[in-house]
């Protein structure tokens, strides 16, 4: 026994000590490490997600976790806890009661998101292997008791996927604090808590959290108190249960603002607060409730009681009161509704049924139509049921019925009226918290119910004109429809006619629809016409139970095919089943179509099987001719799974594809979807390529950064550039192939890509002309994500373009995040990149062919390094431009080099370069260095880039002017025989705003062939808003012309901001010349073609450049000018003398042609006013315009007037005597040469004028426009409006005393000015105003002479082209006795041209008479003519007329007449010539080509005729056939 005792005490000990061994060592570090690892690897193998955590703290009686993180199966983190600490009691759990002393968790994190796939955070702890439930247990006698509950520093972040077009929901809580007490006893199912939290809502509207909850209770008897504030809604209440026959509750305050429902539901209407407070309860079987909400001054009370057993009520109101639309909603109608809506009684049944409702709305209107009202009224007692009254009217719509009956036969009878559905939409969205309903039309519904109450038969008819809902339109819209049962809806008998109805952009005309079942047996058909014609029947057999349908028989036809049902199927609906079995299939020839349905509650099993689909027969209708659409396609297709997400498999097939001019496409696809993954292979061919794919796409994933697997490859096998370009109607002849690979592995949120493309063989040289092909080129373009870091990385490597030719991109964009968010053009234009580009010894042959330069002799090489780094914003780099034997167009070699550096804060740049002389040596160029004192990012801000200092030196050393780049070669400006070096210096410093200029730059050795012109130096110096320059000009001869100016005109950068006003800048320029020989700038403009004399002045110009004044002297002898389109002038003498007192041209001198010039002139201050006295004089002084002689003037004239600054007066311009010679060749107008707008002109590849841009339309809309289309100006008035306005006015007032001469081989006439004051005026634009006065004179017309009548006159009224005509010449035909008279009328070359005579004739008339003498060409007279050969007659007087005036001397003729042969050729034409001595007396000759004389006929006649009275005349004619006559006609007009 003692050793029995000691025995168990040994063991107790043993196991004692086994206890505290494992005590300490779970205790140690090392314990608690296993420790953790083993529960994390438990509950991991339990749960679909992970749980992880940083550490443990194990202790006697508490633990603490450490860094605790959950994250959902995708590896996404769901929520995380920095801190759990909890103590324990030990010595209670004796008594299984757990007792913890303290609960602390620090920094909970939870990230929820809510979307297809469920809450995140439960499909992380959702188990592995669902569990079986266990049996119950009873309750058990466990107790809780949290003593000390504390949360510190909380955070909720929840969103909520939305429906496609619903915005999505997201909700954050911050800042969460918590801190409470509790304890639960499972016997008694006994409880006590309190719980005190606050934080604050940052999303989805900002505001303070508060709660504070308590609750108590053991079994069925518990009440609680809540406390709640969540910015901007306060909940206070309180309730409690007395066992489940009796609870009660009470809402003490419940408010809510309308920024915090809008915040959860955007669509929420109201605009005022919202307030509820009431009570209920519920006493045994009896539930009573007494609730009053308010809005604003609108009011809802609920009062009443119901009892849930009998199923009866003693009486429900419902109250509303003061409802004001316009107080509550958004633009609402003021309003004063009222409601009232009261019941009482009820029932268990239809039978039991007894009581009353009553419902009434006050009316009101809504956008002036009314709005209620709204009367119900409706009782059952004993079986028997009555709808007294049922009228509902809306805006836009109204309703009415009634009715009434017993169980067994139930009579009801209403219609529905719309006259304007429109308006009703848009109440139904004014007044709901949606958006208004796109809903139109009007029309009319009736309806009739009868029959047993439980079974009811329906009947419907309605008529509408229109009726639409969005996109969908129905025009004449009729349906009539019975149905003997409503709970058999396939028995119904119905007939649907619309006149048109569109949809989707399509019209279907003349739809009829018709469902016709007797007995079982259901019919129906639906057909349409008009631009879509569709045909569909289908017969079957209704179940018994009214919940399936046996098919028998469908058909649908359509122009291009016509389907068949090819056995019978069975469609099975009812209880949520939708079943298609077996499968309904259809076919087309060879076209199939199967489909099998089986589809329960939410989830479904599908199959689609299609077979040789003809693409080129679907509807027209649908897939319009234009698209081309051809080939046979296959596809099977099969969903199996839940609903909304279900899982699918496919196999797409296409053979022989069209598409517009697309032929030859070929397409394989199969694969899956699974669980949101799109798993398969795709193979895609064209005649120019061949594609293949393999895939596996999770789509949400991608869609929404998820850690999905991601794998998708593609490859382009072959790509042939050539056929590529004649597929897409490509008018470019590029060739090559191309090749390449697309590879994106990894996860949906962070993908990484691969890509690769390889071009070979690529050429244009039918797009790039040329002496010689060039060699193809190849490139390889590769982009790929970064192993480290995934951002994107970019090469292009170019072979066969000169040695070395590659670019590569560095960018910190990855390519999830290019996915989930795209960046902006801000964005991107801040992002650091890095850019490196290197192009070795380029042949400038290939850049200038394709640039489109065709210059020969075009040499040499280019090479460039380009090195950036940082933004476009703020860049930093370097670039270097080399050239190596560079020559174009004919240039010497040259060497250059180019270096921009923008590192650091400053900005350098360095040119040179060196040019191959003609003895084979190197000789420097240019040198041009710059400094700017900033980086490159500074000098794209335009606020700084103005005050950014700078310092630029440049030299071109002393270089032959043909030599020089631009000036050499066959599109030099200069002319080949132009010949001098050139040399300048250049330093520019300071500022934008304030620059400094010193340019120096001098000519040596100019000439032109061998003939010498001198040399020219020129100065230029800028500085405080103010230039100097000087130019000195030496002749061969040693004569020398010095000009010195001095302009004050401010050329910063600010200061030319605003285009300065040229005509108000001040001047001031010295002319100096002794004996300076003019021919030196003869050529230099093209307006002036030569130039000669010598030159002699001491001159001076000031003022302003819009009026210049001039002071000194100038004297030129032996000049000569030749002006382009004016003409040439010699011996020209000018000797001018300008002081501040007097202006005197004391000679101007020239000659041209055979005239000659004379002007002398003087002016004499007095008082600020100069007094202008001159003479004129010009003798057979040739006038010329456009290089073509005008006229040859004489002219002597005097002329006063007087010069002021800002006025030319000459207030009288007397002509004493003028005569205008004429010349004989007339003018001839020539074409404009001004150059088309979509015309380039090039030389050797050069532009020679820059395309200038187009004028930009006034935005002033002019009056004579309405809306928009208004004028707008056209450009010659814009480019009026900006001239600036002139300084200088000149005026001129001609007289001419005597008669004006103006003379001519056809003209002679006299003219003067009746008011002796034509008035010339210019500033802007010249005008003239006056008139000319015909004082006598003739011209000759066709042969005819024209006398100008003394009224005749030219009157100008402004411009100088447009004066108004009022010219009469009269002709005298005495032989006719006849007057013609020919009236001018118009204004400039709007002007009518209109004959009339005395006795009256017709224009046809008027006009034979002035060619031939006579009114009437009648048969056998001088001047007749076949009627087959009218149009040359009318033709010969014309040419006569100009013979007349090329022969007149030698061959005065009045008569030419062809007349045509039989044959219509030489042979027989008739040629008669003749004059007319008097109006009386005709001498002519006939002759005939081809014919020889006879007895019957003359081949040469002469003729004589003489009219000796208007109705008697005589005629002669004898020829060389000896042939003659002599008669005497008597004739008479009718």
């Amino acid at each position: 026994m003692r050793r029995s005792v000691w025995g168990v005490l040994g063991l107790v000990a043993v196991v004692l000590l086994l206890v505290a061994g494992v005590l300490v060592y779970a205790t140690s570090p090392a314990g608690e490490g296993w420790i953790l690892q083993k529960g994390l690897s438990i509950a991991n193998a339990q749960f679909t997600g992970k749980l992880e955590a940083g550490a443990v703290d194990l202790r006697l009686t508490g633990v603490t976790l450490r860094d605790v993180k959950i994250y959902t199966p995708e590896g996404e983190l769901a929520a995380e806890v920095a801190r759990v600490d909890a103590n324990l009691s030990l010595l209670p759990l004796v008594g299984q009661h757990v007792v913890v002393r303290s609960a602390h968790v620090e920094r909970p994190r939870l990230y929820l998101v809510q979307d297809e796939r469920g809450l995140n955070l439960l499909r992380a702890l959702e188990p592995r292997e669902p569990k079986p439930e266990e049996p119950d247990t009873g309750r058990g006698s466990l107790r809780l008791t949290v003593k000390d509950f504390r949360l510190e520093d909380g955070y909720v972040d929840f969103q909520a996927e939305a429906a496609e077009g619903a915005e999505a929901q997201h909700v954050r809580l911050e800042d969460f604090d918590a801190s409470g007490a509790a304890s639960y006893a499972a016997a008694k199912v006994a409880f006590d808590a309190r719980l005190e939290a606050t934080g604050g809502l940052a999303l989805p509207v900002s505001g303070p959290v508060k709660l504070s909850l308590r609750g108590q209770g053991e079994e069925e008897n518990l009440s609680a108190d809540v406390n709640l504030t969540i910015a901007g809604l306060e909940a206070v209440a309180r309730g409690g249960m007395r066992g489940m026959s009796d609870l009660w509750a009470e809402i003490q305050r419940v408010s809510l603002a309308p920024e915090t429902a809008r915040a959860f539901v955007p669509t929420y209407p109201l605009l005022v607060p919202v307030t509820l407070q009431g009570n209920g309860q519920k006493q045994g079987d009896v539930a009573r409730t007494n609730l009053e909400v308010k809005a604003g001054k609108a009011s809802v009370h609920l009062d009443g009681s119901f009892n849930l057993l009998t199923m009866r009520s003693d009486g429900v109101s419902l109250k509303a009161r003061d409802i004001d639309l316009s107080e509550l909603v958004e633009n609402g109608p003021p309003t004063a509704i009222v409601a009232n809506l009261s019941a009482r009684g009820g029932g268990t049944s239809l039978e039991t049924l007894d009581g009353d409702v009553e419902l009434t709305v006050s009316p009101s209107k809504f956008r002036e139509q009314p709005l209620g009202p709204v009367d119900l009224r409706a009782s059952a007692k004993d079986g028997h049921y009555t709808l007294s009254h049922l009228r509902v009217l809306v805006p836009g719509a109204s309703l009415d019925a009634r009715g009434q009956g017993t169980l067994d036969n139930i009579q009801l009878k209403g219609s529905l009226s719309a006259s304007d559905l429109a308006v009703l939409g848009q109440t139904v969205g004014k007044l709901g918290p949606g958006p208004a309903l796109p809903l139109s039309g009007s029309g009319a519904l009736d309806f009739q119910v009868k029959g047993p109450l439980r079974t009811p038969a329906m009947t419907a008819s309605g008529t509408f004109s229109s009726l639409a809902y969005a996109d969908t339109a129905l025009k004449d819209f009729n349906l009539k429809a019975s149905l003997p049962d409503v709970t058999q809806p396939l028995s119904v008998d119905a007939s649907l006619v619309v006149g048109e109805l569109s949809t989707g952009g399509r019209t279907f005309q003349n739809l009829s629809a018709t469902v016709v079942t007797q007995d079982r047996d259901l019919k129906a058909s639906v057909s349409t016409q008009g631009e879509v014609e569709l045909n569909l029947s289908l017969a079957g057999l209704v179940d018994t139970d009214q919940q399936g349908l046996a098919v028998n028989a469908l058909t649908l036809a359509y122009p291009e095919a016509t389907w068949r049902l090819q056995s019978p199927s069975h469609v099975r609906f009812g209880g949520g089943r939708i079943e298609v079995k077996p499968t309904l299939t259809l076919a087309s020839d060879a076209q199939r179509l199967a489909v099998q349905l089986l589809m329960q509650g939410e989830r479904v099993d599908a199959r689609v099987d299609v077979g040789a689909l003809d693409l080129s027969r679907l509807p027209r209708a649908f897939v319009p001719e234009s698209m081309g659409l051809g080939g046979t396609l296959s596809a099977q297709l099969s969903a199996k799974g839940p609903l909304s997400r279900p899982d699918a498999t496919y196999a797409v097939s296409l053979a022989d594809g069209r598409f517009q001019q697309y032929t030859g496409l070929g397409l394989e696809l199969k694969g899956t979807y699974v669980k949101d993954t799109a798993q398969g292979t795709l193979s895609a061919q064209v005649p120019a390529a061949q594609l293949n794919a393999d895939f596996k796409v999770p789509v949400q994933a991608v869609l929404k950064r998820r850690k999905d697997e991601l794998n998708l490859q593609v490859e382009l096998s072959r790509l042939d550039v050539a056929e590529v370009m004649k597929l897409a109607n490509r008018p470019e002849p590029v060739k090559g192939q191309l090749t390449g690979l697309l590879k994106v592995t990894g996860s949906a949120r962070d993908p990484k890509l691969e890509f690769t493309l390889n071009g070979q063989g690529l050429e244009a040289n039918e797009m790039l002309p040329g002496r010689r092909p060039l060699k193809p080129i190849g490139f390889k373009l590769v982009a790929a994500s970064q192993a480290s870091d995934g951002t994107l990385d970019v090469r292009l490597d170019v072979t066969d373009l000169g040695k070395e030719a590659f670019v590569t991109l560095d960018t910190p964009f990855t390519l999830g995040q290019l996915i989930a968010k795209p960046p902006t053009a801000d964005e991107v234009m801040r992002t650091v990149v890095a850019l490196e580009a290197q192009l070795s010894e380029v042949p400038v042959r290939l850049l200038a062919r394709v640039a489109g330069f065709r210059g020969r002799g075009t040499e040499g090489t280019l090479s460039l390094k380009l090195g950036l780094n940082g933004s476009v914003l703020v860049p930093q780099g370097q670039l270097e431009l080399s050239a190596q034997g560079a020559a174009f167009n004919g240039q010497r070699p040259l060497d250059a080099r180019l270096t921009v550096r923008g590192e650091g804060k400053d900005t350098r740049m360095e040119l040179t370069a060196q040019q191959l002389a003609p003895d084979g040596q190197k000789r420097p160029l240019m040198d041009l260095s710059a400094v700017v004192s900033a980086p490159l990012g500074a000098l794209q801000d335009p606020d700084v880039i103005g005050w950014v200092p700078f310092q630029v030196k440049g030299r071109i050393h002393p270089t032959p002017l043909v030599d020089l780049p631009g000036l050499a070669g066959e599109g030099s400006p200069l002319p080949q025989r132009v010949k001098g070096l050139l040399s300048l210096e250049l330093n520019a410093a300071g500022t934008p705003a304030a620059p400094k200029i010193d340019l120096t730059a001098g000519l040596q050795d100019l000439g032109i062939d061998e003939k010498a012109l001198g040399q020219a130096r020129f100065h230029y110096a800028y500085a405080n808003a103010r230039s100097n320059a000087d130019a000195l000009l030496t002749s061969p001869t040693g004569g020398t012309l010095l000009v010195e100016t001095q302009v004050p005109l401010d050329l910063s950068l600010h200061g030319m901001k605003q285009a300065p006003d040229m005509n108000t800048v001040p001047l001031d320029v010295t002319l100096r010349a002794r004996r300076f020989d003019l021919a030196f700038l003869g050529g230099l403009h093209e307006m002036v073609r030569d130039l000669g004399g010598e030159l002699e002045a001491d001159a001076r110009v000031a003022g302003q450049l819009g009026a210049p004044t001039l002071k000194g002297k100038v004297n030129w002898k032996d000049g000569k000018i030749g002006l382009m389109g004016f003409g040439s002038y010699r011996d020209i003498r000018l000797a001018l003398d300008v002081t501040e007192e007097r202006l005197q041209l004391q000679e101007l001198f020239a000659r041209s042609g055979s005239g000659e010039l004379k002007l002398t002139a003087d002016a004499k201050a007095q008082r600020g006013t100069f007094e202008l006295t001159g003479k004129a004089h010009l003798k057979d002084f040739p006038v010329v315009s456009d290089d073509q002689l005008l006229a040859i003037v004489t002219m002597r004239a005097d002329l006063k007037g007087t010069l002021q600054e800002q006025l030319v007066n000459i207030r009288d311009f007397n002509i004493a005597e003028a005569t205008v010679e004429l010349p004989e060749i007339k003018r001839k107008d020539l074409q404009p040469l001004e150059k088309a707008q979509d015309i380039v002109l090039v030389r050797n590849g050069l532009l020679v004028n820059k395309r200038r841009k187009p004028a930009t339309p006034s935005s002033t809309t002019g009056t004579g426009g309405t809306g928009g289309t208004g004028t707008a100006g056209t450009v010659e008035e814009n480019e009026q409006e900006e001239k600036p306005e002139a300084l200088r006015t000149y005026e001129v007032h001609v007289r001419a005393p005597n008669r004006i001469r103006v003379r001519g081989s056809d003209v002679n006439v006299e003219v003067g000015m009746p008011l002796n004051d034509v008035y010339i005026s210019y500033k802007n634009e010249a005008e003239i105003f006056g008139t000319i006065r015909v004082i006598g004179g003739r011209v000759d017309a066709m042969g005819r002479r024209l006398d100008i009548q003394r009224n005749s006159e030219v009157r100008f009224g402004g411009p100088p082209l447009a004066p108004y005509l009022n010219l009469t010449a009269e002709h005298n035909n005495e032989r006719e006795n006849v007057k013609i008279f020919i009236h001018v009328r118009g204004q400039g070359k709007d002007f009518t041209i209109e004959p009339t005579s005395e006795p009256p004739m017709s224009e046809t008339e008027i006009y034979t008479l002035l060619a031939t003498g006579r009114s009437t060409l009648e048969r056998n007279s001088g001047a007749s003519m076949s009627a087959g050969a009218q149009a040359a007659s009318v033709v010969g007087s014309l040419v006569a007329s100009q013979a007349k005036q090329a022969l007149s001397a030698e061959l005065p003729l009045d008569v030419f007449s062809i007349e045509a042969g039989d044959s219509g050729g030489l042979q027989g034409t008739r040629l008669e010539v003749g004059k007319y001595i008097s109006d009386k007396i005709y001498v002519g000759y006939t002759g005939r080509v081809g014919e020889v004389a006879n007895e019957r006929q003359n081949s040469n006649a002469v003729r004589f005729e003489y009219q000796f009275h208007p109705s008697w005349s005589l005629e002669a004619n004898y020829g060389d056939a000896r042939s003659g006559g002599l008669d005497l006609i008597w004739s008479k007009d009718y």
